[in-house]
């Protein structure tokens, strides 16, 4: 008797601490310098950096899962084009807040942390601040599933618009799609997502010599690597990280190939290898959507992995250019 109850204070501690570590507020992680104007709508920020005097093309961009919007900036440093980049929904902002713009829009009608409620924002924000009318809509990872869900919500926006707007799936999300993570069942699904934020709360504090253990990490360079340690501190509240993994999925499973017919044209540049998201259903996906969308093209690259803009860039400012 005394073993059980043991047992049952020990579970008990046990759930609180994983309540407390999954409802935290966690600390912003320090800025990094963006020159241009920060935005707030719902839980949503956004960054317009405006372009050239002749320039007639705009860059708009949306991270993957646990990144910020700082993924891009290097990337894009030198483009004298309009660059509109869009944070995850309840994620730190990477850019100094203090002069940023309140805006007082309709409410976003889905859940917060959704791929569903990244999509409505995103498409607001294509239609009221990109100002080129050559449009690219760059996301990775899961950003590629708020791309081509705001084509979803808002095709009139991201088809019919009277701009080319391509959309650009680095290493996607897409539909029909699938992890390289084993399918645990609902059950052990139910587990992982129980214990995720205790998982996160250590990672924050992982080496960079363990962290260049792990699969998807190679090829690396220094870029890369600053950029995915912070990547486990991203969001305001662990339970943010577990939204985004229950969402992620239940999207997949649940759209169609008729997303990729809501833009002019899509371009997925896949990893040579990915240890994130199994290239091979997400290249099925595309071709399966190139049989609604003739403008839907695959590009392979080499020596990458689930971070192409980190480890080979050119093969996107191609894309871009």
């Amino acid at each position: 008797m005394n073993i059980i109850i043991t047992l049952i204070v020990i579970a008990l501690f046990f759930h609180v601490y994983r309540q407390h570590i999954t409802n935290k507020a966690l600390t912003a992680l320090p800025v990094v310098a963006f020159d241009g104007d920060i935005y707030t709508v719902g839980e949503t920020v956004f960054a317009v950096r405006s372009g050239s005097a002749d320039t007639t093309k705009t860059i708009v961009c949306f991270p993957g899962f646990t990144e910020t919007m700082s993924y891009f900036t290097d990337l894009y440093k030198d483009e004298s084009c309009q660059l509109i980049l869009v944070n995850n929904a309840l994620y730190h902002s990477p850019f100094d807040l203090g002069n940023a713009t309140p805006l007082q829009w309709a409410d976003n009608p889905h859940e917060v942390a959704t791929i569903e409620y990244d999509g409505f924002y995103l498409a607001k924000i294509i239609d009221q601040y990109a100002a080129g009318s050559k449009i690219v809509v760059h996301g990775h990872s899961r950003g590629g599933a708020v791309v081509l869900d705001a084509g979803r919500q808002f095709p009139e926006i991201t088809k019919t618009s009277g701009k080319e707007i391509t959309a650009l799936l680095e290493a996607a999300v897409v539909p029909k799609g699938t992890t390289v993570a084993p399918n645990p069942g609902k059950i052990g699904q139910s587990i992982l997502v129980y214990l995720m934020p205790i998982g996160f709360n250590l990672y924050a504090k992982v080496s960079r010599e363990r962290l260049a253990k792990m699969p998807m990490m190679s090829p690396t360079n220094e870029l890369k690597t600053a950029m995915i340690m912070r990547n486990f501190r991203s969001p305001k509240f662990y339970w943010v990280y577990l939204t985004n993994v229950v969402n992620i999925p239940e999207w997949q499973e649940q759209q169609s190939h008729s997303l990729y017919e809501n833009y002019h044209k899509v371009v997925l540049v896949q990893g040579c290898r990915d240890d994130v998201l199994v290239n091979e259903t997400m290249e099925a996906s595309a071709l399966a959507g190139a049989k609604l969308n003739s403008e839907v093209e695959i590009i392979k690259t080499e020596n990458t992995n689930h971070f192409v803009t980190l480890e080979q860039p050119h093969y996107i400012r191609a894309v871009v250019a």
